[in-house]
């Protein structure tokens, strides 16, 4: 699923199949959530309407405004509003013929123009790197999405690779400012809890352990990482990190891979 969205948006909730957006303010501005069953918009606006309080809620369906339908093309949709307890929102629910995937957006504060672009920048079938503030990323096939963590200047997002298999990516900003006050190794050892992580040059660092063969196999039998890895270094004044955790060896070629697919936008 790939859309825009204004940059004053900020991610505030993300699952699997779920992203809820907040402005700068805190204020709910936007969710989405998607998923398989092309053709059945009725399902995921009655599940939205049993998600609103039982008393003073009201949800209606709506036709599409001019806009939005142009902007939807040939994907079947159902517009519709609702208000509860001083809260109120508009949306809509579409199914595309192509993919087979049924989305509900629904907008809680934006402007006319701002849902209009969101809409018609949706593109359902998307299935590329994923992109959140100024980072592109693009995990291995098959990665889960953990937990994460979005603060001002820091972030942190976790994917479940398999049993006793994580992996996860981690930026931390100004760099020239946090870099003033610890080295990289030191800010390795306590963003990424990498205890062995060494300087492999000016501007990188990185680290990789391995438990003895026999510690290794009880771990990879019981579901435990028996080896990790990972890299930290700087760019565009920004510091970006990973590390992986897995119950097989860790090459080179796939540690240079992950740092290659995770980059920052230049300004």
């Amino acid at each position: 699923m790939r859309f825009d969205h204004p940059a004053a948006w900020r991610p505030a909730t993300i699952d699997q199949r779920h992203l809820f957006l907040a402005a700068d303010n805190g204020a709910p501005a936007m969710e989405i959530k998607w998923g398989p069953g092309a053709g059945d918009l009725d399902r995921p606006i009655d599940a939205l309407a049993a998600s609103l309080p039982r008393r003073g809620a009201r949800l209606e369906r709506r036709p599409l405004a001019p806009a939005w339908q142009e902007a939807l093309g040939e994907r079947t949709a159902q517009g519709f509003s609702w208000h509860a307890n001083g809260s109120r929102a508009r949306g809509v629910a579409i199914s595309c013929p192509q993919c087979g995937t049924t989305t509900l957006l629904q907008f809680l504060a934006a402007t006319d123009h701002e849902a209009t672009a969101v809409i018609a920048s949706l593109d359902d079938h998307h299935h590329g790197p994923w992109r959140l503030f100024d980072l592109t990323f693009q995990p291995p096939a098959g990665a889960r999405l953990g937990d994460f963590r979005f603060e001002a200047g820091s972030f942190a997002i976790n994917f479940t690779l398999g049993r006793g298999e994580t992996l996860r990516y981690a930026r931390l900003a100004p760099a020239d400012h946090l870099l003033a006050q610890q080295d990289l190794t030191a800010w390795a050892q306590k963003v990424m809890a990498a205890d062995h992580a060494r300087p492999l040059d000016e501007d990188r660092v990185g680290w990789q352990w391995s438990a003895p063969p026999l510690a290794a196999f009880w771990r990879r039998l019981r579901g435990r990482p028996a080896h990790r890895a990972g890299a930290m270094w700087t760019t565009n004044n920004r510091i970006l990190a990973l590390a992986l955790a897995s119950r097989r060896p860790i090459t080179g070629r796939m540690m240079d891979r992950l740092r290659a697919d995770f980059t920052v936008e230049t300004t």
